[in-house]
């Protein structure tokens, strides 16, 4: 590559950056993103990345990060990651990944949100595994089961239903939803309890996503969904229980009409 002061630190053998899906490499000079502009990368004097940049008609702009990079890269591990990569790529609307290392907009887990006609994905990279349902996943296998749940909220029809289905249980206060709700708010003293317990303890709402959180795990090689934490159940086994747990009369009652 003859522009190689573009890009310190990267081998000359390594096509885009290492991410195809968001670079192109055309003619082995300069690499592009998908809008034609030339990428750089920029570091300070200890050789750390500080930063990607994309020179447009304004100027220098952020190209996607790094931790976008680290995403994309991981997602791509898994046939069903390399679908919902390809999906938000053609979305007429934007996705996001952002790290979210102290669980700020996440209550303890990944959260994902919708900000006009941007989807934000927040990934809790600081996530504590042991005795979850991702114990003993390697960061990466993380970041692939996370990276393909967050957009099928948007993305899978079925669990874009009962997402809506969820929000009119939580509206309506004598829903069962909201009083279990209610219940454990009640009885635990962690102001995060809400948002964590009920979410994997009363699964009625994220059925769809967890099947696809199973299935990209299931593809991701040597993944840990059998290694056992402290002899109770597998992650595959709470995978199960989950999906399999009779759903509550909420799901169909407060499911949207149209």
């Amino acid at each position: 590559m003859p522009s190689t002061h573009l890009y310190p630190g990267i081998s000359p053998y390594a096509y885009a950056l290492n991410n195809p899906i968001y670079f192109l490499d055309i003619d082995g000079n300069v690499i592009i993103d998908k809008n034609g502009n030339v990428v750089t990368i920029s570091r300070d004097d200890k050789g750390n990345i500080t930063g990607i940049t994309a020179t447009t008609k304004k100027g220098k702009e952020p190209a996607p990060d790094l931790f976008t990079v680290k995403m994309i890269n991981a997602v791509d591990k898994t046939d069903i990651g390399k679908q919902r990569l390809s999906q938000m790529e053609v979305h007429t609307d934007q996705f996001q990944y952002l790290a979210d290392p102290k669980g700020e907009h996440t209550d303890g887990g990944p959260a994902a949100t919708l900000d006009g006609k941007v989807h934000k994905m927040y990934i809790n990279t600081g996530y504590e595994k042991d005795g979850t349902r991702f114990h003993g996943s390697s960061e990466e296998e993380f970041l692939n089961a996370t990276g393909v749940h967050e957009p099928s909220h948007f993305l899978n029809p079925d669990q874009v239903i009962l997402d809506k289905t969820q929000k009119n249980a939580e509206a309506d206060q004598n829903s069962d939803y909201s009083k279990l709700l209610k219940q454990d708010t009640k009885n635990s003293n962690d102001p995060n309890y809400k948002a964590k317990a009920p979410k994997f303890q009363y699964q009625n709402f994220e059925t769809e996503v967890l099947k696809d959180e199973l299935k990209t795990r299931e593809q991701f090689p040597n993944n840990s969904l059998d290694q056992k934490p402290n002899g109770k159940e597998t992650s595959r086994e709470r995978y199960q229980g989950a999906i399999d747990a009779p759903k509550s009369s909420d799901v169909q009652k407060y499911k949207p009409k149209n």
